[in-house]
C-alpha cells in the first residue's frame, strides 16, 4: 500500500543510514522497523517495577514523604557511622 507521511529530517536521516549499512531500500527499513515495533509491543507489555516502601499497616501514604526524609536521614548517619 502507497501513503504518505511526515518524518521527522533527523529520523529519516538515521533510517537512510540504516538502509545503507544494511543493504536494502529505504521502503524496506521502516517496514522492518515498524514490524519489529508492532511485535516488540504485542510481546511484551510494559511492567512497572513495584517496590515496597517500609510502610506499616497503621501508616498513612499522605506520610510518605516525611517517611522517606526520615529514612533518608536514618542512612546518612548510618553512612557517618561507619565512615563512609
Amino acid at each position: 500500500m502507497r501513503t504518505t507521511i511526515d518524518i521527522d529530517d533527523d529520523l529519516m536521516r538515521i533510517l537512510k543510514e540504516q538502509a545503507l549499512e544494511e543493504g536494502t531500500s529505504l521502503t524496506d527499513t521502516i517496514n522492518t522497523c515498524l514490524q519489529r515495533q508492532l511485535k516488540q509491543g504485542k510481546e511484551k507489555p510494559f511492567v512497572q517495577a513495584v517496590y515496597p516502601m517500609g510502610l506499616y499497616p497503621a501508616q498513612s501514604l499522605v506520610k510518605a514523604l516525611d517517611l522517606a526524609a526520615e529514612l533518608e536521614t536514618e542512612y546518612a548517619v548510618h553512612k557517618m557511622e561507619i565512615g563512609k
